[in-house]
This record gives C-alpha cells, sequence and structure tokens, in this order.
C-alpha cells in the first residue's frame, strides 16, 4: 500500500514538473521573437477615412511579421505571418476575419501599399515600436474615467 502512493505521489509530482516547465510565465515578453527584429509604423496619407496607424513588428530574418491589434485596453500581436521577399519589396498576405489584406512594404521609400491606399511608414527598433504603442494606446485612454 505505501509504495502504490509513493508511486503515485512521484507520477503527480513528474507530470507536475512537465506541466510547470512546458508553461509561460505571464510576465514573459510578448515581443521576444521579434526582439531582435525591424518594427514598422504606418500612417495614412491625407485620408479621411481609417486614420489609425498600423504597427508592425518583422523577425530579424524578415522571413516571418506580425501586427501589433489593440484590444480593449491592451495590445496582442496577431497571428505570425509568413513573408515574400523580393529585392525591392516586403509582402505579406494578413487573413483577419473575414477578410484578406495582401500588405506590400517598398523597402526602399517605405511606403506600404494595401486595398483601399498607400500609407507612409517609418522604421524603428521593436523596442522604440512598443513604446510608440504604448503611447497610442494610452492617448486612446486618456479620457476614461473608469
Amino acid at each position: 500500500m505505501i509504495h502504490k502512493l509513493t508511486l503515485i505521489s512521484v507520477c503527480a509530482f513528474e507530470i507536475t514538473l512537465i506541466f510547470f516547465a512546458t508553461a509561460h510565465p505571464v510576465s514573459s515578453n510578448t515581443f521576444e521573437p521579434f526582439e531582435n527584429g525591424v518594427g514598422i509604423l504606418c500612417k495614412t496619407k491625407d485620408s479621411k477615412d481609417n486614420k489609425e496607424p498600423l504597427f508592425f513588428l518583422f523577425a530579424e530574418d524578415r522571413q516571418s511579421v506580425t501586427r501589433l491589434r489593440f484590444e480593449t485596453n491592451h495590445i496582442r500581436l496577431s497571428e505570425t505571418l509568413r513573408t515574400e521577399i523580393s529585392a525591392n519589396s516586403i509582402s505579406w498576405l494578413d487573413r483577419e476575419g473575414f477578410s484578406n489584406t495582401r500588405y506590400q512594404l517598398n523597402r526602399t521609400t517605405l511606403e506600404l501599399s494595401t486595398n483601399p491606399g498607400k500609407r507612409t511608414c517609418e522604421a524603428m527598433s521593436a523596442k522604440s515600436l512598443q513604446k510608440n504603442a504604448d503611447n497610442y494606446l494610452s492617448s486612446n485612454m486618456s479620457g476614461n474615467k473608469i
């Protein structure tokens, strides 16, 4: 009987260790896979509609990209997307909701083309982009009372 209890407690302990070894801490940096990459902040060109800026993070090798999304009172990363890289541009397809949005970034001018228009972008470090996104979110929430 004691042998069975010991065996059960050892198995339970090992399962617990496996679970905690694979669990990610809550305080882990969400931006970690893109830390050494580049951030792109894109704003509309003289457009009355959709004035919200777009925030993108590219991995260091530029093979993948993610978009920063603002949900309620926090920032999250969208699905990581694969890019198509040519000498003059980087493009990717974002399947957001029910729409497919094709983005194409000119690597020289940093102009982002998408339907319905074009945006001017600026490149920065991933940390700078994160600060810009935090500031944008804070400014949108500045008038909130609760």
